[in-house]
């Protein structure tokens, strides 16, 4: 942010000047959701409102237990920094990998 205001109107902030500034536009700084480019929204939709509750339902029945490994991996091209955005309202960003 400082250096595009350097680049477009010629002023110099610093650091300080810069967060007090998104404070005052209530922005904070946030981890972006990671999203596989590859996803397919109808089927999203169609596991979280079928498959998954069908799922759950087996799994209470059955008293097992059921986990995500592929949600605790760790990925070498993860999204590691952080970006501005309106508090509570979380962004995301468009990675490579399978929906």
């Amino acid at each position: 942010m400082r250096e595009l205001n350097v680049r477009k109107f010629g002023i110099h902030l610093s650091i300080a000047a810069v967060v007090i500034l998104f404070t005052e536009l209530k922005l904070t700084p946030q981890k972006p959701l990671q999203r596989a480019y590859q996803r397919e929204a109808q089927a999203v939709q169609y596991w979280r409102r079928k498959r998954y509750p069908a799922r759950v339902s087996q799994v209470k029945k059955e008293k097992a237990e059921m986990s995500f490994w592929d949600e605790s991996g760790f990925r070498a091209d993860a999204v590691q920094g952080k970006t501005w955005t309106e508090h509570g309202n979380t962004s995301g960003v468009s990675w490579p990998g399978q929906s």
